[in-house]
Protein backbone atom coordinates (compact mmCIF):
# COMPACT_ATOMS: atom_id res chain seq x y z
CA UNK A 1 0.00 0.00 0.00
CA UNK A 2 1.22 3.50 -0.82
CA UNK A 3 -0.21 6.79 0.45
CA UNK A 4 0.79 10.41 -0.14
CA UNK A 5 0.93 13.31 2.33
CA UNK A 6 2.46 16.77 2.60
CA UNK A 7 5.83 16.61 4.33
CA UNK A 8 6.98 20.23 4.35
CA UNK A 9 6.89 23.52 2.47
CA UNK A 10 10.08 25.02 1.04
CA UNK A 11 10.92 28.71 1.61
CA UNK A 12 9.82 29.48 -1.96
CA UNK A 13 6.38 27.96 -1.28
CA UNK A 14 6.84 24.68 -3.12
CA UNK A 15 5.39 21.64 -1.41
CA UNK A 16 7.51 18.63 -0.47
CA UNK A 17 5.46 15.47 -0.91
CA UNK A 18 6.01 12.23 0.99
CA UNK A 19 5.03 8.74 -0.10
CA UNK A 20 4.58 6.08 2.59
CA UNK A 21 4.99 2.52 1.32
CA UNK A 22 3.80 -0.20 3.75
CA UNK A 23 4.04 -3.99 3.46
CA UNK A 24 1.74 -6.54 5.12
CA UNK A 25 4.12 -6.86 8.11
CA UNK A 26 3.64 -3.20 9.01
CA UNK A 27 7.14 -2.27 7.90
CA UNK A 28 7.30 0.92 5.87
CA UNK A 29 9.46 3.41 4.04
CA UNK A 30 8.85 7.12 3.46
CA UNK A 31 10.15 8.60 0.22
CA UNK A 32 10.25 12.34 -0.57
CA UNK A 33 9.84 13.99 -3.95
CA UNK A 34 12.64 16.38 -2.92
CA UNK A 35 15.79 14.66 -4.13
CA UNK A 36 13.93 11.34 -4.47
CA UNK A 37 15.12 10.94 -0.88
CA UNK A 38 14.62 8.07 1.54
CA UNK A 39 13.29 9.98 4.53
CA UNK A 40 13.12 6.83 6.61
CA UNK A 41 12.75 3.05 6.74
CA UNK A 42 11.08 1.23 9.65
CA UNK A 43 11.56 -2.55 10.03
CA UNK A 44 11.07 -5.36 12.55
CA UNK A 45 13.60 -6.39 15.20
CA UNK A 46 13.93 -9.73 17.03
CA UNK A 47 11.34 -8.66 19.63
CA UNK A 48 8.75 -7.89 16.96
CA UNK A 49 9.13 -4.12 17.33
CA UNK A 50 9.15 -1.87 14.27
CA UNK A 51 11.73 0.90 14.43
CA UNK A 52 13.79 3.24 12.25
CA UNK A 53 16.98 2.18 10.47
CA UNK A 54 17.66 5.35 8.45
CA UNK A 55 18.50 8.86 9.65
CA UNK A 56 16.14 11.45 8.24
CA UNK A 57 14.32 14.67 9.21
CA UNK A 58 10.86 14.70 10.76
CA UNK A 59 7.92 16.26 8.88
CA UNK A 60 8.04 20.05 8.87
CA UNK A 61 11.77 20.15 9.64
CA UNK A 62 13.86 23.04 8.36
CA UNK A 63 14.60 22.10 4.74
CA UNK A 64 18.33 22.49 5.43
CA UNK A 65 18.05 19.22 7.35
CA UNK A 66 17.09 17.36 4.16
CA UNK A 67 20.78 17.31 3.23
CA UNK A 68 21.17 14.76 6.03
CA UNK A 69 18.75 12.24 4.54
CA UNK A 70 19.07 9.52 1.92
CA UNK A 71 18.78 11.59 -1.23
CA UNK A 72 19.61 10.50 -4.77
CA UNK A 73 22.77 12.13 -6.13
CA UNK A 74 23.29 12.74 -9.84
CA UNK A 75 23.84 13.25 -12.67
CA UNK A 76 27.23 11.97 -11.51
CA UNK A 77 27.66 11.13 -7.83
CA UNK A 78 30.95 11.81 -6.10
CA UNK A 79 33.90 13.46 -7.90
CA UNK A 80 35.17 14.19 -11.40
CA UNK A 81 38.75 15.49 -11.38
CA UNK A 82 38.80 19.21 -12.12
CA UNK A 83 35.25 18.82 -13.51
CA UNK A 84 36.78 17.91 -16.86
CA UNK A 85 36.37 14.91 -19.15
CA UNK A 86 36.33 13.95 -22.81
CA UNK A 87 33.81 11.96 -24.89
CA UNK A 88 34.47 11.19 -28.57
CA UNK A 89 37.19 13.82 -28.76
CA UNK A 90 35.09 16.60 -27.25
CA UNK A 91 36.14 18.15 -23.94
CA UNK A 92 33.48 19.05 -21.37
CA UNK A 93 34.09 21.44 -18.47
CA UNK A 94 31.69 21.23 -15.54
CA UNK A 95 31.26 23.76 -12.77
CA UNK A 96 33.24 23.18 -9.57
CA UNK A 97 31.53 25.42 -6.99
CA UNK A 98 32.88 23.52 -3.94
CA UNK A 99 36.57 23.44 -4.82
CA UNK A 100 38.75 22.24 -7.66
CA UNK A 101 36.60 19.25 -8.61
CA UNK A 102 33.03 18.54 -9.66
CA UNK A 103 31.10 16.95 -6.77
CA UNK A 104 27.69 15.24 -6.74
CA UNK A 105 26.30 17.12 -9.75
CA UNK A 106 27.12 20.56 -8.25
CA UNK A 107 24.18 23.00 -8.44
CA UNK A 108 22.25 20.53 -10.61
CA UNK A 109 22.48 17.76 -7.99
CA UNK A 110 19.28 15.70 -8.03
CA UNK A 111 19.12 16.16 -4.24
CA UNK A 112 18.03 19.77 -4.83
CA UNK A 113 15.30 18.97 -7.37
CA UNK A 114 11.58 18.31 -6.89
CA UNK A 115 10.55 15.14 -8.69
CA UNK A 116 7.03 14.32 -9.86
CA UNK A 117 5.58 11.31 -8.02
CA UNK A 118 3.10 8.70 -9.23
CA UNK A 119 1.79 6.14 -6.75
CA UNK A 120 1.85 2.46 -7.66
CA UNK A 121 0.52 -0.48 -5.62
CA UNK A 122 3.62 -1.12 -3.54
CA UNK A 123 5.74 1.90 -4.34
CA UNK A 124 6.19 5.19 -6.13
CA UNK A 125 7.60 6.26 -9.48
CA UNK A 126 9.53 9.56 -9.42
CA UNK A 127 10.36 11.42 -12.63
CA UNK A 128 12.46 14.47 -13.45
CA UNK A 129 13.79 16.20 -16.54
CA UNK A 130 17.36 17.21 -15.75
CA UNK A 131 18.10 20.26 -17.91
CA UNK A 132 21.85 19.70 -17.78
CA UNK A 133 23.06 22.87 -16.11
CA UNK A 134 26.62 23.15 -14.78
CA UNK A 135 28.23 22.34 -18.15
CA UNK A 136 26.71 18.98 -19.13
CA UNK A 137 25.49 20.47 -22.44
CA UNK A 138 22.52 18.10 -22.68
CA UNK A 139 19.46 17.04 -20.75
CA UNK A 140 18.54 13.68 -19.25
CA UNK A 141 15.19 12.05 -18.48
CA UNK A 142 15.24 10.53 -15.01
CA UNK A 143 12.92 7.88 -13.58
CA UNK A 144 13.46 6.31 -10.15
CA UNK A 145 11.08 3.65 -8.85
CA UNK A 146 10.94 2.64 -5.19
CA UNK A 147 9.13 -0.53 -4.11
CA UNK A 148 8.75 -2.25 -0.74
CA UNK A 149 7.25 -5.73 -0.64
CA UNK A 150 6.61 -8.63 1.67
CA UNK A 151 10.11 -9.84 0.85
CA UNK A 152 11.26 -7.04 3.21
CA UNK A 153 13.23 -5.45 0.35
CA UNK A 154 13.32 -1.76 -0.45
CA UNK A 155 14.35 -1.70 -4.11
CA UNK A 156 15.51 1.28 -6.17
CA UNK A 157 15.24 1.01 -9.95
CA UNK A 158 16.97 3.78 -11.90
CA UNK A 159 16.25 4.51 -15.58
CA UNK A 160 18.03 7.58 -16.93
CA UNK A 161 18.03 8.38 -20.65
CA UNK A 162 20.73 10.63 -22.09
CA UNK A 163 19.65 13.41 -24.45
CA UNK A 164 23.26 13.87 -25.59
CA UNK A 165 26.66 12.35 -24.87
CA UNK A 166 27.13 12.44 -21.13
CA UNK A 167 28.06 10.72 -17.86
CA UNK A 168 25.38 8.95 -15.80
CA UNK A 169 26.31 7.65 -12.35
CA UNK A 170 23.59 8.17 -9.71
CA UNK A 171 23.53 6.73 -6.21
CA UNK A 172 21.48 6.91 -3.03
CA UNK A 173 23.13 8.44 0.01
CA UNK A 174 20.96 6.88 2.76
CA UNK A 175 22.43 7.05 6.27
CA UNK A 176 21.75 3.67 7.88
CA UNK A 177 21.74 2.85 11.58
CA UNK A 178 20.33 -0.57 12.48
CA UNK A 179 20.94 -0.05 16.22
CA UNK A 180 19.24 3.21 17.15
CA UNK A 181 19.57 4.80 19.68
CA UNK A 182 23.12 3.41 19.77
CA UNK A 183 25.91 4.48 17.43
CA UNK A 184 27.04 2.12 14.66
CA UNK A 185 30.48 1.15 16.01
CA UNK A 186 29.29 -2.31 17.09
CA UNK A 187 27.45 -3.00 13.82
CA UNK A 188 28.96 -6.04 12.10
CA UNK A 189 29.83 -5.60 8.41
CA UNK A 190 30.81 -8.02 5.68
CA UNK A 191 31.68 -6.91 2.13
CA UNK A 192 31.75 -9.26 -0.84
CA UNK A 193 34.83 -7.77 -2.43
CA UNK A 194 38.55 -7.79 -1.71
CA UNK A 195 39.54 -4.92 -3.99
CA UNK A 196 39.32 -1.15 -3.74
CA UNK A 197 40.16 1.96 -5.76
CA UNK A 198 42.56 4.00 -3.59
CA UNK A 199 42.43 7.76 -3.42
CA UNK A 200 45.08 9.64 -5.34
CA UNK A 201 46.48 12.92 -3.94
CA UNK A 202 43.40 14.53 -5.53
CA UNK A 203 41.16 12.62 -3.10
CA UNK A 204 39.62 10.32 -5.73
CA UNK A 205 40.58 7.23 -7.73
CA UNK A 206 43.07 7.55 -10.57
CA UNK A 207 42.66 4.10 -12.17
CA UNK A 208 44.49 2.00 -9.59
CA UNK A 209 42.93 -1.14 -8.09
CA UNK A 210 44.46 -2.70 -4.94
CA UNK A 211 43.70 -5.58 -2.59
CA UNK A 212 42.08 -4.78 0.75
CA UNK A 213 44.14 -7.42 2.59
CA UNK A 214 46.31 -5.87 5.28
CA UNK A 215 44.30 -2.62 5.37
CA UNK A 216 41.39 -1.44 7.53
CA UNK A 217 39.23 -1.76 4.39
CA UNK A 218 39.26 -5.56 4.58
CA UNK A 219 35.73 -6.70 5.51
CA UNK A 220 35.92 -10.03 3.67
CA UNK A 221 35.50 -11.60 7.13
CA UNK A 222 32.67 -10.15 9.18
CA UNK A 223 33.70 -7.79 11.97
CA UNK A 224 32.46 -4.62 13.61
CA UNK A 225 33.09 -1.10 12.39
CA UNK A 226 34.86 -0.46 15.71
CA UNK A 227 37.26 -3.34 15.00
CA UNK A 228 37.87 -2.06 11.49
CA UNK A 229 38.78 1.40 12.71
CA UNK A 230 41.00 -0.03 15.47
CA UNK A 231 42.91 -2.15 12.93
CA UNK A 232 44.53 0.99 11.51
CA UNK A 233 48.02 0.84 12.96
CA UNK A 234 49.81 2.51 10.04
CA UNK A 235 47.94 5.81 9.67
CA UNK A 236 45.64 4.67 6.85
CA UNK A 237 42.98 7.14 8.01
CA UNK A 238 44.38 10.63 7.64
CA UNK A 239 41.57 12.80 9.06
CA UNK A 240 41.36 14.14 12.59
CA UNK A 241 38.60 11.62 13.31
CA UNK A 242 39.20 8.19 11.74
CA UNK A 243 36.42 7.02 9.48
CA UNK A 244 35.58 5.28 6.25
CA UNK A 245 34.94 7.14 3.00
CA UNK A 246 36.35 4.58 0.61
CA UNK A 247 35.68 3.14 -2.84
CA UNK A 248 35.39 -0.61 -3.37
CA UNK A 249 35.44 -2.35 -6.76
CA UNK A 250 32.91 -5.19 -6.71
CA UNK A 251 33.55 -8.30 -8.83
CA UNK A 252 30.92 -9.95 -11.02
CA UNK A 253 28.01 -8.71 -13.09
CA UNK A 254 24.25 -8.44 -12.67
CA UNK A 255 22.36 -8.45 -9.39
CA UNK A 256 24.58 -9.98 -6.73
CA UNK A 257 25.21 -9.79 -3.01
CA UNK A 258 27.37 -6.77 -2.23
CA UNK A 259 27.34 -6.27 1.54
CA UNK A 260 25.77 -7.25 4.85
CA UNK A 261 25.31 -5.35 8.10
CA UNK A 262 24.09 -6.85 11.40
CA UNK A 263 22.94 -5.23 14.63
CA UNK A 264 23.86 -7.44 17.62
CA UNK A 265 21.68 -5.39 19.98
CA UNK A 266 18.36 -6.09 18.24
CA UNK A 267 18.96 -8.70 15.54
CA UNK A 268 18.29 -6.47 12.54
CA UNK A 269 20.17 -7.59 9.44
CA UNK A 270 20.49 -5.77 6.11
CA UNK A 271 21.81 -7.30 2.88
CA UNK A 272 22.64 -5.10 -0.12
CA UNK A 273 22.18 -6.46 -3.65
CA UNK A 274 23.07 -4.46 -6.75
CA UNK A 275 24.26 -4.65 -10.35
CA UNK A 276 26.62 -1.68 -9.87
CA UNK A 277 30.42 -1.88 -10.11
CA UNK A 278 31.38 0.11 -7.05
CA UNK A 279 30.42 0.38 -3.39
CA UNK A 280 31.26 3.49 -1.38
CA UNK A 281 31.41 2.75 2.35
CA UNK A 282 31.12 5.90 4.47
CA UNK A 283 30.94 6.41 8.26
CA UNK A 284 30.20 10.09 8.98
CA UNK A 285 30.41 11.54 12.48
CA UNK A 286 27.97 14.12 13.80
CA UNK A 287 26.93 15.84 17.00
CA UNK A 288 23.36 15.89 18.32
CA UNK A 289 21.42 14.52 15.37
CA UNK A 290 17.78 13.95 16.30
CA UNK A 291 15.88 11.09 14.66
CA UNK A 292 12.33 10.93 15.99
CA UNK A 293 12.64 10.24 19.71
CA UNK A 294 16.37 9.47 19.46
CA UNK A 295 19.33 11.84 19.69
CA UNK A 296 22.58 10.50 18.27
CA UNK A 297 26.22 11.55 18.51
CA UNK A 298 29.53 10.41 17.09
CA UNK A 299 29.46 7.58 14.55
CA UNK A 300 25.76 8.00 13.92
CA UNK A 301 25.40 6.00 10.70
CA UNK A 302 26.99 4.29 7.73
CA UNK A 303 26.34 4.63 4.01
CA UNK A 304 26.55 1.90 1.38
CA UNK A 305 26.33 3.72 -1.94
CA UNK A 306 26.19 1.77 -5.20
CA UNK A 307 27.42 3.52 -8.36
CA UNK A 308 30.26 3.65 -10.88
CA UNK A 309 33.73 4.22 -9.42
CA UNK A 310 34.22 7.96 -8.74
CA UNK A 311 36.15 9.70 -11.54
CA UNK A 312 35.63 6.62 -13.75
CA UNK A 313 35.09 8.92 -16.75
CA UNK A 314 38.81 9.77 -16.56
CA UNK A 315 40.00 6.23 -15.73
CA UNK A 316 39.59 3.61 -18.47
CA UNK A 317 40.59 0.90 -15.98
CA UNK A 318 37.06 1.10 -14.49
CA UNK A 319 33.66 0.43 -16.08
CA UNK A 320 32.67 3.39 -18.26
CA UNK A 321 29.82 5.67 -17.10
CA UNK A 322 29.45 7.19 -20.61
CA UNK A 323 26.01 7.14 -22.21
CA UNK A 324 25.39 8.57 -25.67
CA UNK A 325 22.31 10.21 -27.15
CA UNK A 326 19.24 8.03 -26.60
CA UNK A 327 21.01 5.43 -24.47
CA UNK A 328 19.47 4.53 -21.11
CA UNK A 329 21.17 3.59 -17.87
CA UNK A 330 19.27 0.79 -16.12
CA UNK A 331 20.55 -0.04 -12.65
CA UNK A 332 19.01 -1.54 -9.53
CA UNK A 333 19.87 -1.72 -5.82
CA UNK A 334 17.93 -3.60 -3.13
CA UNK A 335 18.23 -3.27 0.65
CA UNK A 336 16.80 -6.47 2.12
CA UNK A 337 15.98 -6.62 5.84
CA UNK A 338 15.58 -9.67 8.06
CA UNK A 339 16.41 -10.83 11.60
CA UNK A 340 19.34 -12.93 12.78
Amino acid sequence: MTEKFQFAVLPDGREVEAYKITNSFGEYAVILNLGAAIQGIWVLDREGNIGPVVLGPDPGTDPAAYRRTGYVMGRCANRIAYGRFEIDGKTYQLKTPRGDHHLHGADGNFSKQLFTGELIENGVVLTLHDSGEDGWECGARVQITYTLGDDHALTLDYQITAEGNTVLSPTNHAYFNLEMPRDVLDTKVKLYTDTYAPKSPLGMPDGTILKTAGTPLDFTEEHTIREGLASDTDGFFTGEVPGYDDFYVVPGEGMRKIAEAKAPSNGRHMTVYSDAESLIFFTPTRDHQKVGEYELDGYTSFCMEMQFVPNAINCPQYCSPVFRTGETLHTRTSYVFDIV
